[in-house]
């Protein structure tokens, strides 16, 4: 159940990303991560051919790295060009 919640909480939080380039991969990072995650979701309810999971187990692996590295991109530039910035 908790992979069910996350795959929706990855594919609402993807719509907050509406910018340039660096939002538009974020958003379909974070847009894919969620699809993938339903797949682990989805697999002990209805068994899925195993290459598929190990596929999706892998691209799960890649996405579930880059989407904070991404996210930590934004949000130092974000700081960088604000007024808001620490001392």
């Amino acid at each position: 159940m908790g992979y069910g919640f996350e795959a929706v909480a990855f594919l609402l939080a993807a719509q907050v990303f509406e910018g340039g380039s660096q939002q538009r991969w974020l958003r379909w990072t974070f847009r894919a991560t969620g699809l993938s995650t339903l797949v682990v979701f989805i697999d002990p309810l209805f068994r899925l051919p195993v290459p598929l999971v190990v596929a999706d187990g892998a691209l799960g692996l890649i996405l579930l790295s880059a989407a904070p590295l991404l996210l930590a991109n934004l949000w130092r530039r974000e700081i960088k060009s604000s007024s808001l910035r620490p001392d």
